[in-house]
């Protein structure tokens, strides 16, 4: 079982409305869809486990 956190977060309403459009785009709820964002983000700057493991280190 996955261990979660729940949070309050306030948005602007025109972040809120857009955040519904996307998640209805992709078929997912719009807490599927704030996670799904954060993911991608988190691995793009390399502060997921898997996007650390698999990056080479700079230390020579």
């Amino acid at each position: 079982m996955k261990a979660e956190v729940k949070m309050q977060v306030r948005l602007p309403t025109e972040i809120r409305d857009a955040l519904a459009r996307d998640a209805k785009n992709n078929e997912r709820s719009m807490n599927g869809q704030i996670i799904a964002i954060l993911k991608e983000h988190l691995r793009a700057v390399g502060l997921t486990r898997d996007q650390q493991q698999t990056t080479p280190s700079h230390r020579e």
